[in-house]
């Protein structure tokens, strides 16, 4: 059973699902699919109010043995992140080329939380936002 549940935490299948975090700008919400058995679909929406302020569309690939994610936000080009860690509950997605973030980091802490962080450089400074996400679904 401990190494099943082990191998399951090896790919995503832990971020399926609807989640939750209070921000000070209102509320983010992230929402994971399956789409396939190296595939997942993702959304992510901030609110503030009853108005949504920010979107982007999510996708996470097994792409020869790495798992990419990939991002795009209000009309923008697709950025990809390549997973840099190689531990079962924690996925470090880095792309150091692009402007901000550089790195996105998930941290699975139990089946109702995860942990993002969203780093890199801006204007010359580290910067670094924090959310605990919770599953409502």
């Amino acid at each position: 059973m401990y190494v099943e549940a082990q191998n399951k935490l090896k790919k995503p299948e832990w971020l399926e699902g609807s989640w939750m975090a209070n921000v000070p700008e209102g509320k983010f919400k992230e929402v994971w699919v399956r789409v396939s058995e190296n595939e997942w679909s993702g959304k992510g929406y901030q609110f503030k109010g009853a108005d949504t302020v920010f979107r982007e569309e999510l996708r996470l690939t097994y792409i020869k043995n790495d798992l990419v994610y990939t991002a795009i936000v209000g009309g923008q080009g697709a950025v990809s992140f390549r997973n840099t860690s190689k531990e079962a509950q924690k996925f470090v997605f880095e792309n150091k080329k692009h402007d901000y973030p550089q790195r996105i980091i998930y941290v699975f802490k139990d089946s109702l939380t995860i942990h993002v962080k969203v780093q890199g450089l801006m204007n010359g400074k580290l910067e670094e936002e924090n959310l605990i996400l919770t599953k409502v679904k």
